[in-house]
């Protein structure tokens, strides 16, 4: 799969989560990111993550990459789509997901972002070329 930019608008997915913060339905969470989600963002439960992701707690989001869904099943290749985002000063995030085929949003990961602060690179890169004289 190319990566010619996202393959959804965040904000249908934003917008999804306020719906099913109050209804329970039409987003979904892999187990594995509910169990990220407590752990190292506080968040307990499916609801929790929708509320959380409605209410703004994707702070500075910034798209990573578009590729396929490997798992098996009616979804398998179905574009997933990747963000890094921060909540407060120290908190770095990393969240995927896809629209299943069923029109249901998909919470794959929601997880630490373990590739450092990506705000800090622009700086970093600044820095690099001023005393390096690149």
């Amino acid at each position: 799969m190319s990566d010619g930019g996202p393959a959804y608008k965040i904000v249908d997915l934003v917008a999804a989560c306020a719906a099913a913060f109050s209804t329970g339905i039409g987003v979904d969470v892999f187990a594995p990111a509910v169990r990220n989600a407590r752990e190292y963002f506080g968040l307990r439960g499916k609801v929790a993550i929708f509320d959380f992701i409605a209410t703004g707690g994707l702070e500075d989001y910034r798209y990573k990459d578009t590729r396929p869904l490997e798992l098996e099943g009616g979804n398998k290749g179905r574009p997933v789509d990747a963000y890094y985002f921060y909540s407060g000063p120290t908190l770095h995030g990393y969240l995927a997901f896809f629209k299943a085929i069923s029109g249901i949003w998909i919470i794959k990961s929601f997880k630490e972002n373990k590739e450092g602060d990506q705000r800090n690179l622009a700086l970093y890169d600044e820095i690099r070329k001023l005393t390096d004289g690149k």
